[in-house]
């Protein structure tokens, strides 16, 4: 069974024990496995290892999710040739990028002894409403910064952005530091900002093939 790690430019640069097939002008990054690859820690650590190998060489690179194999090469090769002219455009999207996450959480006043259940739920609409504009001022200057971004569609009660950013490797200081600063306006915030990583929320690949 053929195992995909990540798509790739045809000519792309290849860590050792795994394989490039080409298909219409995309590169499949491949290694060759006896059966389904089970979801342990080990296996799933081992797959982000590729990927990360991969792109550490590669300036383009769509990483595949976790645990997607192909019984035969023909039928790697009808998924990629279907999905060539896409995954064309999001190579040339993700162009020497990576990915850079931040997640900005707050805390939740529980109700005071004074409060009846109304008066708490007002209270709550009000934060909602207040934590939604917050979110909305860190996450716009940050998707300025980025080629492309993507963020969770809903708000909880603490969490208030959870966000992805497809950012130039040459931007990545000036990114880190543009999240220090919305930091610096938030104090009673908590924010985290991983990364960098290759692209995976950026990949935008089809069934066939993430």
């Amino acid at each position: 069974m053929l195992y995909l790690y990540a798509l790739v430019d045809s000519a792309a640069a290849l860590p050792d024990d795994v394989e490039l097939v080409s298909i219409d002008g995309i590169g499949a990054v491949v290694g060759e496995i006896d059966d389904v690859v089970d979801p342990t820690d080990e296996q799933v650590l081992s797959h982000a290892r590729v990927v990360d190998q991969v792109a550490a060489l590669n300036d383009a690179v769509l990483p595949v999710r976790f645990g997607r194999g192909f019984p035969e090469l023909h039928e790697l090769e009808a998924a990629l040739a279907r999905l060539a002219p896409r995954l064309e455009e999001r190579l040339r999207a993700v162009r020497g990028c990576v990915e850079l996450g931040v997640h900005v959480v707050g805390t939740v006043e529980p109700p005071t002894q004074s409060e009846l259940g109304a008066d708490y739920m007002r209270r709550r609409l009000r934060e909602v409403a207040e934590a939604e504009a917050i979110a909305d001022e860190i996450h716009v200057p940050l998707a300025e910064r980025a080629r492309e971004s993507t963020r969770s569609g809903s708000t909880g009660p603490t969490a208030l952005l959870r966000a992805a950013y497809l950012v130039p490797r040459g931007d990545v200081d000036a990114f880190c530091a543009a999240v220090e600063r919305a930091r610096g306006r938030h104090p009673s915030l908590t924010f985290a900002c991983t990364g960098p990583w290759p692209p995976y929320s950026f990949a935008d690949l089809e069934e066939g093939v993430r």
